[in-house]
């Protein structure tokens, strides 16, 4: 690694991740009984790549982005974009439980049985 490019702080990568995923979870439990459409399923594509944009842009202090990182965000987001896409394609037809129990078994069990009021 060079010197100067950001390191990857990836326990902070990973609370990121949970916290997109605990904002994502009410969405899926509203269709929990309904089988998986592809409608739904785009919604919660763009819904998160849109939480993931918003994390991002509240991580930057003020003025500091570059054109170097503008390209690396954009790069991130299409790829992003790419694996929602194929991960969330393979629940399309199948109960929205799965989909739940799938997010439920990234979270730890507490904080998503916290969001669903078990």
């Amino acid at each position: 690694m060079q010197c100067g490019e950001p390191q990857l702080d990836t326990s902070e990568l990973d609370h990121e991740i949970k916290e997109i995923m605990l904002q994502i979870i009410p969405v899926v439990k509203q269709q929990m009984n309904s089988t998986c459409s592809p409608q739904v399923l785009h919604y919660i594509q763009q819904l998160t790549t849109s939480l993931t944009r918003l994390q991002q842009l509240q991580g930057l202090p003020q003025g500091t982005a570059s054109p170097r990182y503008a390209e690396f965000s954009r790069f991130f987001h299409r790829q992003l974009d790419s694996i929602l896409r194929d991960a969330l394609a393979k629940f399309e037809g199948r109960k929205y439980v799965f989909l739940l129990w799938f997010l439920c078994q990234y979270i730890d069990q507490y904080r998503c049985f916290a969001v669903f009021n078990f």
